[in-house]
């Protein structure tokens, strides 16, 4: 692996982290099975890079990312 390959590697990884880190929102038109997908292949993504993060970073990283008409539900799951 030649340095421009390792630079590409790592840049690429500081990428993922960084979408990871500011994933914050569910789109007006996506479905709660949509938003799921597209944070689980972010978080394979960062598995794959030997990055990890604990399962309730991630169930709080969702909750913060749904939209306020699920603020109810959402009450209730941090309540329970």
């Amino acid at each position: 692996m030649n340095l421009k390959t390792l630079d590409a590697c790592s840049s690429k990884s500081v990428d993922k982290i960084q979408l990871y880190e500011v994933y914050n929102c569910m789109k007006d038109d996506e479905s709660i099975k949509e938003m799921y997908s597209r944070f689980q292949t972010l978080v394979s993504g960062l598995q794959i890079l030997k990055k990890s993060y604990i399962a309730s970073d991630h169930v709080s990283k969702i909750l913060r990312s749904l939209p306020a008409r699920w603020r109810p539900k959402v009450t209730a799951i941090e309540e329970a």
